[in-house]
């Protein structure tokens, strides 16, 4: 999957490393306020979060994409502070409610509209359980590299202010900030690609998305395996519905197109958001001294990761965004 907008290169850059100090005048990141979008869908909840840790900037809220589409097309709603408005920051969480786009198409509106495109783009979250981590790593690709996560806690309020902070001083420079990575438990959530290796050829390095949906059946996949509870068939009945039924037995096209991903993943501990370089190697798995016992277990593996990812991977907002780069 190729991005589908690369990180504006249109401002010139410098790096900061946001450090745990509790004061905003030691840390040197002391400023003006800044205009702050806010995309979440528990309103109440987001403001006296951001009126308790980001007092001294200025809150444009927007509960989910039909709200911020009508501001980035030049609507301005009589919910949002006196103009003119130029945000900085844009503070998205990773859920915006059951059956509404998630930040993944909130992060590509803001990357393709002219007032947003050179923000810094911060995701917040309460939790990242089930699927929400994969949806991180997709956020991550979307927005054209690595991308801060804060959780919306006390803990990480105050460094969210900081970074802010940072990010106006740099705006008012005509600088883009590019953040080191925080300390105080912030997460550094990368665009996540798989390396992989054959005996007699070179590596080679794939796109997570582009290894999970970048075939037709490989999306049916996924519906199937949420109900038949085994890869092996699962993946013979998406195969037989949407092509490549002449490419072997599903334990065969198992291993071909997927290899040792779930093995890697399990051994990485099984948290995209938390994987360093945003790298999954499939060829050091197989040095892991528990490699041989989790090989064996592949495809209840694989059953395991769509127990926790399918509903994401067979999501409409997913598929879309992956045929989009398809295209």
């Amino acid at each position: 999957m190729s991005s589908e907008t690369s990180m504006s290169q249109s401002l010139p850059t410098f790096r900061i490393e946001i450090s745990g100090e509790s004061s905003d005048r030691a840390a040197g990141t002391q400023g003006p306020g800044a205009d702050v979008i806010l995309v979440d869908d528990q309103v109440d909840a987001a403001a006296g979060w951001f009126e308790r840790h980001l007092p001294s900037h200025r809150r444009l809220s927007f509960t989910g994409t039909a709200e911020l589409g009508a501001f980035l097309d030049g609507s301005v709603g009589a919910h949002l502070p006196p103009a003119p408005h130029r945000p900085v920051v844009a503070l998205v969480d990773l859920s915006l409610g059951p059956g509404q786009p998630s930040g993944l198409t909130v992060i590509q509106m803001l990357r393709q509209s002219p007032i947003t495109r050179n923000v810094l783009v911060m995701l917040c979250t309460n939790e990242l359980t089930h699927e929400r981590d994969l949806l991180a790593a997709f956020c991550a690709h979307a927005y054209g590299g690595g991308i801060l996560l804060a959780h919306k806690s006390s803990e990480d309020g105050p460094v969210v202010n900081r970074i802010v902070s940072v990010q106006a001083n740099a705006s008012s420079l005509g600088f883009e900030l590019e953040l080191a990575r925080p300390r105080q438990g912030l997460h550094l959530v990368r665009p996540v690609s798989v390396e992989s290796k054959t005996r007699t050829g070179p590596t080679k390095r794939r796109d997570l998305g582009e290894l999970l949906l970048g075939d037709d059946w490989k999306q049916a996949f996924w519906e199937d395996v949420r109900f038949s509870k085994d890869a092996h068939s699962a993946i013979r009945s998406a195969m037989d519905r949407r092509g490549g039924s002449a490419r072997g037995t599903g334990r065969e096209v198992m291993r071909s197109d997927f290899g040792e991903l779930p093995v890697a993943f399990e051994l990485l501990g099984g948290r995209f958001h938390d994987i360093s370089d945003g790298v999954i190697s499939l060829p050091n798995a197989a040095f892991h001294p528990r490699y041989q016992e989790l090989s064996a277990s592949r495809a209840h593996l694989l059953t395991a990761f769509a127990e926790r990812y399918a509903n994401l991977l067979c999501s409409s907002e997913i598929q879309a965004y992956m045929n989009k780069g398809r295209s």
